[in-house]
């Protein structure tokens, strides 16, 4: 297997670290262009039926259905089956329920079976009491990979009030329970499930030196993992007027909001324990955006607020073994909260095309993001995600024309 240098004393070749001598599935180890081929065909055929079940003569009470089915024939994995019910009940002018069930399928992308590539970095091995060694790793493809195969049902309701003309509210529960779901787990959750938890399939994904026992090379493939769920609630309030502030002026105020709650986001490696991390970072339970606007005439206004809830800095990596009080104060991160404004106004030209200019303020009140609570080896190792705004206040003029 190409890749970086081995020891061999014979030719002279010494002192290179034994994490850095267990070549790689590329040519150079640390390129960003890895040689990436495969191939797989595929055969498919569908249908979708949507079938009228019952309706009232002389009301809005009626019951609808959906029926959808899926083959697939994978000249790598064979045939795969999916299939998808749907049931649809306006049980009153107001309320409207709805509930699916279905059997989804998901094959392994090409990236996901065929592309490698090599990198360094470090894990700590409970074997030889959490001490951290520096390795090579090799991450990317793994051709074995079977489809996902998910079982999901959402069940929801829209309620739009007669009393209130303009507001629309409706909300989903979703369950989704994945088998052979397709991931990585990260280098340190593969040498924990397989030192402390006994999962015999993970210990094959790295090597020891055989001389000193260190690990040396982690391969950080993707895997089917034995399951992975989804759990949580979705919701969207939307609501939109003609105020009369200004007599004989055309008015508008539009109200919009999205949120979703994720009770529980898990995975489970082949062997392993269930692992949620539904309130880490990367993850918040708890997310919302909400845009209200409002139009007099050609001019518009809008503000927009986005919140991310509070999360805790946890994973399978260093973290796991962080001794709270000693290693670090707290691994607890604060919400985050952001203002973005726009100011636009449109016209039309004398050739009958439209223009519009807008004024963008991002990040409307300057807030700073979150820090993140770290600990690395020579102490404190703060720093900020990218889940949020990390650039402060900015602005941003455009015009747009159409002809």
């Amino acid at each position: 297997m190409l890749g970086p240098p081995l020891n061999a004393p014979a030719l002279g070749i010494r002192g290179v670290p034994p994490g850095f001598t267990g070549g790689s599935a590329n040519l150079h180890q640390f390129s960003t262009v890895p040689d990436v081929s495969g191939q797989y065909d595929v055969w498919e055929w569908f249908t979708e039926v949507n079938i009228p079940v019952w309706e009232v003569a002389d009301g809005p009470q009626r019951i609808d259905s959906s029926v959808a089915y899926r083959s697939s024939d994978y000249s790598s994995v064979g045939r795969t089956e999916s299939w998808k019910l749907g049931l649809d009940f306006q049980v009153l002018e107001d309320l409207r329920l709805r509930v699916t069930k279905s059997r989804d399928v998901r094959e392994a992308t090409f990236s996901e079976r065929f592309d490698f590539q090599g990198g360094g970095g470090s894990v700590n091995d409970p074997k030889y009491n959490n001490s951290n060694f520096q390795i090579t790793t090799v991450s990317g493809g793994n051709p074995n990979l079977l489809p996902e195969r998910a079982n999901t049902v959402v069940a929801g309701l829209v309620y739009q009030p007669t009393w209130l003309q303009g507001l629309r509210l409706s909300s989903d529960w979703y369950e989704v329970r994945i088998s052979d779901a397709i991931g990585t787990l990260g280098i340190q959750r593969i040498v924990d499930e397989c030192e402390k938890n006994g999962n015999t399939a993970l210990c094959a994904k790295f090597e020891r030196d055989p001389a000193t026992g260190f690990i040396g090379r982690v391969f950080n493939t993707f895997l089917n993992v034995a399951q992975a769920k989804v759990e949580g609630v979705d919701f969207e309030a939307s609501y939109s007027m003609e105020p009369d502030f200004f007599s004989n002026r055309s008015e508008d105020i539009r109200f919009r909001m999205l949120a979703g709650y994720v009770k529980e986001r898990s995975d489970t490696p082949l062997g392993g324990a269930p692992l949620n991390q539904s309130g880490w970072l990367g993850t918040p339970d708890l997310t919302a955006v909400g845009t209200l606007t409002y139009s007099l005439d050609d001019l518009s206004i809008q503000l927009q607020q986005r919140h991310i809830a509070a999360t805790e800095n946890r994973n399978t990596g260093a973290s796991s073994s962080w001794v709270i009080g000693r290693d670090i104060d707290t691994v607890d991160i604060a919400s985050g909260n952001f203002t973005n404004l726009q100011i636009g106004y449109k016209g039309e030209v004398a050739s009958g095309g439209n223009w519009r200019v807008a004024f963008n303020v991002t990040n409307l009140f300057d807030r700073s993001p979150p820090i993140i609570p770290s600990y690395g080896t020579r102490g404190g190792a703060q720093s900020i995600g990218q889940n949020y705004d990390e650039f402060g206040r900015r602005y941003q003029l455009s015009l747009n024309m159409d002809f």
